[in-house]
């Protein structure tokens, strides 16, 4: 989150919760996204300069993408920690969503 955060940004807190979910794509795996078409690698680029240029990063292309799939959300792998990843959810608690749960 280093990257987003500027002088407006807000102190950050660590909440835990229970997810229940079905129909996550995992980006970890993104063979089925090579079959769809997509360019693996620039998916997993850069897409800040693409935003600040008026641009459309293929990353954004991708999710919706994967969300007209039918799917509630996506694992995204971290680009600067190898095997750190997290969790994308479209809709939640919804019907037809994943469920999701503050713990104590």
């Amino acid at each position: 989150m280093i990257a987003h955060a500027n002088e407006e940004t807000q102190p950050r807190a660590l909440l835990s919760f229970e997810v229940e979910a079905d129909k996550i794509f995992d980006l970890r795996q993104p063979e089925e996204l090579r079959r769809a078409g997509f360019n693996v690698r620039e998916i997993f680029s850069e897409w800040q300069s693409v935003t600040a240029n008026g641009g459309s990063p293929e990353s954004w292309r991708v999710r919706a993408w994967i969300e007209a799939s039918g799917a509630n959300g996506l694992i995204d792998p971290s680009r600067k920690a190898p095997g750190v990843w997290h969790l994308v959810l479209f809709r939640w608690n919804v019907e037809g969503g994943a469920k999701v749960l503050p713990l104590p």
